[in-house]
């Protein structure tokens, strides 16, 4: 009866939990880790570059796949990535950022030969991603080489420096119960033994249910109530319940709190490998065709294949990490050790992991915020459809935060856009701009003319850099035998002039033409159809009803009259000349008629979001780019270009006969990249490339994802004659 009454009193309780919907503490802890990872959805990326090693100068190649952590399929919740290259120092020497389609995306930027050699660091996030720095992060170490300089990096930037700055540690990580341990063990049968140990005392009278969870990057493979008692209990679960990955088990009590943690690695053992095929014999400036004819399986690569391919110099060490190694641990347990970082984890011995995995905890599922149902801070969102444009707006002598305040955005322009923003509690703004690789040119200014504020700019780059005091010369990097051969390769086209790359066409990404945000005025003036009036005064008291310029003293005025009422509204209207807010109507009054092409107007109340607008009055002038008009000091003007327009890759054509025969030479240090590989007429993925003066043996390094959405790293060396 004792028991019977413990058992009605957990079920209550459990009952409680899940909001009185008689759910069993199973569903209720499946439901509450799906809300969690649908609140908190884990981003991950990962840049395959053309090689891992360059000269300085060089062009860096990559493309960058977004993943989603719980799927491990390619997602499209973002579409703008930021990408660094940071030195010795820990500061960012490169800054690019790039836009994804799908969750794909291409990108390239050109190494500056003023590097010194040394060891660099790739960064690459998205702006949901920074709300889970420095953790959720990719990061991946090169080695740069300057050619022309025996000059080494001050400092060693590898992933011993960034320990800090991507930590292994959990601060909000549960400490194991003392009374129950956990035990895994392998029986090499398809099958894992789970044993659960509990200590003497550790057990109440009636209170010896526990529940066993073993959930995989998110998702739950199996639920399980156990029985304890005094002594081990053991359970065994068939491998084909857990997903390939790192696998936590975690035991809960009754109350669902979390007892004991242990993670195991599940290999994924229906990874395949690619068919490629190419030409039995390939020799120096011949066009080469790789085709991708079938997976291991038989299963056909369909068109929904997305790979990225590299040819490079063989240097008999195939150092980037696939992407299918990556993926398993990705950065959710912080940096991994030398031994598993470096390596296909095929080869990595099954102990090596385990080890790791002993004191590895994940900095994505948190199970106090899993059961109690809060989330982490939110202070960046998801860049999908826009990007967005922040800073701040402080005090020009205290430098603090002016909160409250209204700021405007224009873009000078004969179709006026408008946006405002009202700064938060630290002063924070933000403003949207569309994902285009268009340079565009923004005024952001405070809706009072308040020469006591000062607008900072944010770059939209993470700033969370390690610091370190030593400046000693210690990254002495000695090249090997072939970065020798690659420097005198890149001097070699410097001094001919080749150049690998070209221009693409990304009108997609440009903008279209834009509608003024006011839609149409009710007042619409086009000069030209009326006699040129040698005043603005005049122009608006003969030929706009209800709209005055009117000189007072030594300054203007502009009022606006209600259509219905023609009663002047209390407030003045805004103003604008080619689309950008102006404050004071002296500016209208100064322009030349002759120079202006139309004036637009709305007469009624107008509202954009809970911005109220007491008319509208818009001068645009013949050149529609705002020329000649002076900005307050507190207005801000800039270019702003959200991504950087890309380059492709290019490889000469040797068809021609004197293309064959020409002495110029052709020592490409990257023999070929194609961020997206094409399917032929059979619809089977293809590159075509042409060897370049080079012969000897070139490694083939293939990543991306096959027709079933699961990541695929491939390599292969080939060999010119």
């Amino acid at each position: 009866m004792y028991r019977l009454l413990t058992v009605i009193v957990v079920l209550l309780f459990m009952s409680d939990l899940n909001g009185q919907t008689g759910n069993t503490p199973g569903e209720i802890l499946r439901q509450k880790l799906k809300n969690y990872c649908e609140a908190v959805p884990r981003e991950e990326i990962y840049l395959h570059s053309d090689r891992d090693e360059y000269i300085s100068g060089e062009d860096f190649w990559f493309k960058i796949y977004l993943i989603d952590r719980q799927t491990s399929a390619v997602t499209s919740s973002s579409s703008v990535v930021y990408v660094e290259l940071i030195n010795s120092d820990s500061r960012p020497v490169v800054r690019k950022r790039i836009t994804l389609n799908n969750g794909l995306g291409p990108g390239y930027f050109v190494l500056p030969d003023t590097l010194s050699t040394g060891r660099y660091i790739i960064k690459a996030y998205t702006n949901w991603m920074k709300n889970f720095m420095p953790n959720n992060c990719f990061v991946r170490e090169i080695n740069i080489y300057n050619a022309l300089s025996s000059r080494s990096l001050r400092g060693k930037p590898g992933f011993n420096e960034y320990s800090s700055l991507i930590s292994v540690s959990n601060d909000k990580a549960y400490e194991p119960d003392p009374g129950i341990d956990l035990k895994v063990i392998r029986k090499g049968n398809a099958e894992t033994n789970i044993s659960i140990a509990s200590a003497n005392g550790f057990l109440s009278p009636g209170d010896d249910i526990c529940f066993l969870l073993i959930q995989t990057h998110g998702i739950v493979d199996l639920i399980k109530t156990i029985k304890l008692q005094a002594g081990e209990v053991n359970t065994y679960v068939p491998d084909s319940l857990l997903t390939p990955g790192i696998n936590q088990v975690v035991i809960f009590n009754s109350a669902l709190k979390p007892l004991f943690e242990k993670y195991l690695y599940t290999p994924d053992k229906e990874s395949e490998d690619l068919n490629l095929h190419f030409a039995d014999t390939i020799y120096r400036r011949q066009k080469v065709s790789l085709t991708f004819n079938q997976l291991k399986d038989g299963s056909e690569l369909l068109d929904s294949c997305n790979f990225s391919t590299s040819i490079i110099p063989g240097n008999g060490k195939m150092r980037i990490a696939g992407i299918t190694d990556y993926m398993v641990f990705a950065t959710e347990f912080g940096i991994l050790p030398e031994s598993i970082r470096n390596n296909r984890l095929s080869d990595i011995p099954a102990d090596t992991i385990d080890r790791f995995l002993k004191s590895a905890k994940s900095n994505w599922i948190d199970w106090d915020m899993v059961i109690s149902g809060t989330l982490p801070s939110i202070k960046y969102l998801m860049e999908k459809d826009f990007h967005y444009l922040t800073g701040r707006f402080i005090d020009k002598m205290t430098r603090m935060p002016l909160p409250g305040k209204v700021l405007f955005l224009s873009m000078p322009g004969k179709m006026a856009t408008f946006q405002y923003s009202r700064t938060d509690s630290a002063g924070l703004f933000s403003f949207t701009l569309p994902v285009t690789s268009d340079a565009r040119d923004l005024i952001i200014q405070p809706e009072d003319a308040d020469k006591g504020g000062a607008i900072l700019i944010n770059t939209g780059f993470t700033e969370d850099y390690v610091q370190r005091d030593s400046k000693v010369d210690t990254s002495i990097l000695i090249g090997p035998d072939y970065i020798s051969k690659w420097g005198v390769n890149y001097q070699v086209a410097r001094i001919y002039g080749i150049d690998y790359k070209k221009d693409i066409d990304d009108s997609p990404l440009l903008l279209m033409h834009p509608k003024r945000f006011y839609g149409t005025p009710d007042i619409e003036l086009i000069m030209d159809h009326y006699v040129l009036l040698p005043l603005m005064e005049e122009v608006f008291f003969e030929l706009t009803p209800g709209i005055q310029l009117k000189r007072k003293k030594n300054s203007y005025s502009m009022t606006v009259a209600d259509p219905v009422t023609n009663r002047i509204y209390e407030k003045p209207p805004v103003l604008f000349i080619d689309g950008v807010v102006i404050n004071d109507p002296a500016i209208i009054a100064g322009l030349d008629p002759e120079n202006v092409e139309k004036i637009d107007a709305i007469r009624n109340l107008y509202m954009v979001g809970d911005y109220m607008f007491f008319g509208i009055v818009n001068v645009i002038t013949k050149t529609g780019d705002f020329r000649g008009v002076t900005l307050p000091d507190y207005a801000v003007r800039l270019k702003y270009r959200v991504i950087e327009p890309c380059k492709s890759f290019f490889t000469p054509d040797y068809s021609s006969s004197d293309l064959q025969k020409s002495r110029i030479p052709d020592f490409r240090n990257t023999l070929y990249w194609n961020p997206s590989v094409s399917n032929n007429s059979e619809r089977k993925p293809f590159v075509e490339f042409w060897t370049s003066d080079i012969t000897g043996a070139f490694e083939i390094n293939i990543q991306g994802t096959n027709s079933k959405g699961k990541p695929v790293s491939f390599s292969k060396v080939i060999t010119v004659k």
